[in-house]
């Protein structure tokens, strides 16, 4: 959207969120989801169940009902394995596996002590 309020960038995209934080914002096309950088350039294909944004480099993704994570190139870095996860904060991330265990992440995929 420009500083008018037109719309400049949908095209073939159910849905889109600018003004993510590492300049990547979320796209939706037909019920998955992806990333586009700032210039609407599409970095990470809609293919996943659902998405957080991207914080400190990386993004939670969806997959087959647990979540992983991402860089912003698209690379998994940390498998889908969790139950639950949240948005990298601080260097660490909170993670709820399979059992219903919660705890924390570093962006390396270990526990954090």
């Amino acid at each position: 959207m420009d500083s008018t309020g037109k719309i400049l960038f949908l095209g073939e995209y159910k849905d889109f969120v600018t003004g993510g934080k590492d300049g990547m914002s979320w796209i939706q096309k037909d019920g998955k989801y992806g990333f586009m950088n700032n210039r609407g350039q599409i970095i990470v294909p809609a293919q996943y169940e659902s998405v957080l944004g991207f914080s400190e480099g990386m993004a939670a993704v969806k997959v087959s009902e647990v979540w992983g994570y991402i860089n912003a190139l698209g690379k998994i870095v940390i498998p889908a394995q969790y139950k639950e996860a949240a948005m990298f904060e601080g260097g660490v991330a909170r993670v709820v596996d399979t059992s219903g265990r919660a705890f924390y992440i570093t962006p390396n995929g270990k526990e954090a002590q």
